[in-house]
């Protein structure tokens, strides 16, 4: 009697666990970006802007300094140090986004040299909640 509950619920475990990994194939086929041509590389992301590559600097710090804290109010807070931040420190990542900018145009032109220019990703629209 004992034996046949372990192998119910192991029977259930790896049934749910199908089912999980099958919803997860479906949901995570949705969410990626389809292209016709699957030979065809991602074409290179954007650079971060400055105060995103301040905040990437800063985080761990904040979080340390805060564990409780939401991201929300951490990346509020990082905004009012950026805010307090001198003209300098500023330039400092005003560069470092610049030379990334500069890579990304370098590496953009060779993309759309040897594949052509990279198709517009349509946004899916979230439908509010509670509308009809």
């Amino acid at each position: 009697m004992v034996g046949n509950k372990k192998q119910n619920y192991k029977k259930r475990g790896n049934e749910l666990e199908s089912y999980r990994k099958k919803i997860n194939k479906k949901t995570h086929q949705s969410k990626m970006a389809k292209s016709k041509d699957d030979s065809k590389p991602a074409p290179p992301k954007r650079p971060l802007s400055a105060f995103f590559l301040f905040k990437q600097h800063n985080y761990d710090q904040v979080k340390k300094e805060n564990p409780n804290a939401k991201i929300t109010e951490l990346t509020s807070m990082i905004a009012e140090k950026w805010k307090s931040v001198g003209e300098k420190e500023k330039k400092k990542y005003e560069t470092l986004q610049s030379e990334a900018k500069a890579k990304y145009e370098k590496d953009m032109q060779a993309y759309e040299k040897k594949y052509g220019k990279p198709e517009k990703q349509k946004k899916i629209k979230k439908s509010k909640k509670g509308s009809k």
